[in-house]
């Protein structure tokens, strides 16, 4: 079972989770498998955010599972989200606590939850359209295109924007889930498709 350094950076998360994969028998799924359970994920994190009480935690440990599927289709795409993420906050393969501190600088952090949730909707619907684009799916010809990775990029950058919002440790959810997925098995379906 991979585990987590003290103190992961970028780096450290994206690694893990190919590691874990591999280890898992998930390596062979393709990047719009993996699409289809990120929109999953997305939606469980918006269930757990349109609570009428929000149970932080609840919330900490979807942006987790998001994130994990961010990572997964980073590494299918050959996309290093610290160096993506540098290009954005400046900092050098930031762990998640210096990410944090620098979203908590910026504007957007300061914007309503419900704003944050319908600009994270946005890009992921951009990031579909790339992947689309990427796969070899039809497309309409007169469509903009942006990168997958300037995607990937920013729904990084508003989940941990979310999480700073409430007040998250990212780092501590992502610890949390890690600990879970110790003792967690899967059972593959067969393949209806």
């Amino acid at each position: 079972m991979p585990t987590l350094i003290e103190k992961p950076t970028f780096t450290d998360y994206q690694k893990y989770v190919e590691e874990l994969e591999i280890e898992r028998g998930f390596a062979e799924q393709s990047v719009i498998q993996k699409c289809l359970m990120l929109g999953e994920e997305v939606g469980e994190l918006c269930e757990a955010i349109d609570r009428k009480i929000i149970d932080v935690h609840e919330v900490g440990d979807e942006i987790t599972d998001v994130l994990i599927f961010i990572f997964s289709i980073a590494n299918r795409l050959g996309i290093d989200l610290a160096k993506r993420q540098y290009n954005v906050s400046a900092l050098s393969n930031p762990t998640f606590e210096d990410f944090q501190k620098f979203i908590k600088s910026k504007k957007q952090f300061n914007e309503p939850l419900d704003k944050q949730i319908l600009q994270l909707l946005k890009e992921l619907g951009k990031l579909f359209k790339s992947i689309r684009k990427i796969s070899l799916i039809k497309v309409d010809q007169h469509s903009t295109f942006d990168l997958a990775e300037d995607k990937l990029s920013l729904i990084v950058y508003i989940l941990f924007s979310i999480g700073s919002y409430l007040n998250l440790d990212l780092e501590k959810s992502f610890r949390k889930k890690e600990e879970i997925n110790k003792r967690r098995t899967w059972n593959a379906l067969p393949q209806m498709i």
